[in-house]
């Protein structure tokens, strides 16, 4: 029976990349952040029954040091609340990992785990193949893209690479020539989906990855199954390309757009070299030192980057030099453990670590130009390499430590009842936010405030609920639910812009040049800014401020046609019914169905007529 229940715990860890809900705000990771809270506490109830703390966990000084240092850091970002919602993240991971290996070193059937992954890769890869050729059960906004259950072709690309070493091993190990075909051939699979991910920071993975298993391993095992799957790829590959012409190929302007992002990255850790912008704090603080840094900072018109695309400098942009140190050390201490476990392994084992080792580097050689570290099903595969590297190094001989029970049983009533609150608040909260994307009017500000109920700690919640409440016209709401998302994000310049609205429409018309300013000071590449600053002076009879701001919006905003329509009316009610008429008819080319266009070209025309 524990034999049995063990091997549930495995296969409940390898499910987790197939768990999404469509009917979700966050589709695809916040279904899998629940399924993994579910499986660790499954697993702190195993290892409690079976009193599988029994010996420290080999990671545990590094990983609680890092821990510790994310806590010594929390209240100095400017949102305590993100910081707050990173570190739950880490303990929900630092947990798994504690019970896993102590699960692992228990029960040590690696290959019917490592098994259970590879299968579920094969519904992972198979219906990403599916997608690339038009063919899917749902209707994502991306078509012909790999998307798979990860929700986006990078996101599966780097979840396929750290699992292709795992195939490697079971190829490399199985003595049933039927069943290594068999491996080999969902090799192939996995690989001819890695290739139509178009990723390039998976490419470099996979190949770094490889290089190392096969340089370390120095066995012919894998070979005679590697290269004629290799050869099979390149013929497919070069024959289904063309009948694939409509999936698109490599983003324009991804180098570009991470160089910028660095080079503010750099600027924030050069201010803050020893304790960070604070925990989990890097997407709130980006924009104030983009907007320093004026064009080489910017990224688009919202200028939102919330990730850094680098996760190593995204840790130490937000802990300081020593907390990346931290992280690092972690990483120096897989390595140690695994070379000093090697040397003491059977043939196999020695195989196992080097396909553990090459998954790890997989996923730090994506993380120089991704954000693997961020994404549930790939984070749970680097702590579970962690758990059964430490499995392996325990079984050589470890002192057994007398954990305190009533201490450890404290501890799982709080992480249950503290997790299973706060995952059902964030689903229903995300639920909630869903159902008000999908709604219209005042139906769509209730779902938001139930959203904001759940969780009124979301700078998130609190915008869309003020900008819902702004379509209604109930301003009051709109106001204080604006006022609460500044408070989280303090320079998101969007919150400003509707606040301006809400000032505007509210006869303030000094307030909300304010705060139009201000967010043109935090955003200056924003034109919808521009056009509601020439609105608002249209409407204080400043007619050429305002034609400087519609013009500076439509170069900001290509067909922009309600800034071409206001510049035209600007012109008209100054008299200039020459330019006015230009611009009129320049907005109909745009939006032919332009009812305001329509009617003040009609009365310019009829003036000129009269004339």
């Amino acid at each position: 029976m524990d034999r049995k229940f063990s091997r549930a715990l495995f296969i409940c860890t390898a499910l987790t990349p197939l768990f999404f809900y469509p009917l979700l705000q966050n589709i695809f990771m916040l279904p899998k952040y629940a399924w993994i809270f579910f499986t660790a506490v499954f697993l702190f109830a195993f290892n409690l029954k079976k009193n599988l703390f029994n010996s420290r966990n080999v990671f545990i000084l590094p990983a609680g040091l890092f821990l510790l240092w994310n806590i010594a850091l929390l209240f100095r970002g400017v949102n305590t609340f993100a910081g707050l919602h990173a570190i739950l993240l880490l303990v929900l991971f630092i947990v798994f990992y504690t019970t896993f290996e102590n699960l692992a070193a228990e029960n040590q059937e690696y290959d019917f785990l490592f098994e259970s992954i590879c299968a579920v890769t094969i519904a992972v890869s198979a219906y990403g193949l599916l997608q690339v050729t038009g063919h899917d059960f749902f209707n994502w906004e991306i078509k012909q893209s790999p998307l798979s259950t990860l929700g986006r072709r990078n996101f599966t690309a780097e979840y396929i690479v750290m699992v292709i070493p795992y195939l490697y091993y079971l190829v490399a190990v199985t003595a049933n020539s039927v069943r290594r075909k068999f491996w080999a051939g969902v090799l192939a699979v996995v690989m001819l989906l890695l290739i139509f991910t178009f990723t390039r920071a998976s490419w470099l993975a996979f190949l770094a990855s490889t290089l190392l298993f096969l340089v370390v391993m120095r066995r012919g095992k894998l070979l005679p199954a590697a290269r004629p799957a290799a050869c099979l790829l390149l013929v497919v590959l070069l024959l289904a390309r063309p009948s694939f012409s409509a999936m698109k190929g490599f983003g324009e302007g991804t180098v570009n757009s991470r160089l910028r992002m660095y080079a503010v990255s750099l600027q924030m850790l050069k201010k803050n070299p020893f304790a960070g912008v604070g925990t989990g704090n890097f997407a709130i603080l980006y924009p104030l030192y983009a907007s320093e840094m004026g064009e080489r900072g910017l990224m688009g018109g919202e200028l939102m980057v919330t990730d850094l695309h680098n996760d190593l400098l995204e840790t130490a942009v937000d802990l300081g030099i020593p907390g990346l140190l931290l992280f690092l050390f972690l990483l120096f201490s897989a390595g140690n453990i695994s070379c000093a476990t090697y040397r003491k392994s059977s043939e196999k084992e020695k195989i196992l670590i080097i396909a553990i080792v090459s998954s790890i580097t997989a996923m730090l050689v994506n993380s120089l130009a991704a954000f693997p570290f961020k994404m549930p099903a790939t984070t749970l595969l680097f702590w579970m390499n962690l758990a059964v590297l430490g499995a392996l190094y325990r079984r050589q001989g470890r002192a057994p430590v007398r954990y305190n029970l009533q201490v450890l049983k404290v501890g799982f009533v709080l992480f249950f009842a503290g997790g299973l609150v706060l995952c059902c608040r964030a689903l229903s909260a995300d639920l909630c936010i869903a159902n008000a994307r999908r709604t219209k009017g005042s139906v769509s500000l209730q779902y938001a405030e139930r959203a904001v109920r759940y969780n009124p700690f979301s700078y998130e919640y609190n915008f869309l609920a003020g900008k819902y409440a702004i379509n209604v016209k109930e301003y009051e709401k709109a106001f204080d639910y604006l006022n609460a998302a500044k408070k989280f994000h303090p320079y998101f310049n969007v919150v400003y812009n509707n606040l301006g609205i809400v000032y505007f429409s509210t006869g303030r018309p000094a307030q909300a040049e304010e705060a139009y300013l201000h967010s043109i000071k935090l955003n200056p590449y924003h034109a919808d800014v521009y056009n509601n600053l020439g609105v608002l002076f249209a409407q204080a009879r400043r007619y050429n401020e305002a034609i400087e701001y519609f013009q500076q919006a439509i170069e900001r905003k290509e067909n922009f046609y309600a800034a071409y329509c206001n510049l035209g009316l600007a012109y008209y009610f100054k008299g200039d019914y020459y330019r006015a008429r230009i611009w009129f008819e320049k907005t109909l080319s745009i939006k032919p169905g332009y009812l305001t266009a329509q009617r003040y070209l009609k009365k310019v025309e009829s003036a000129a007529g009269s004339r």
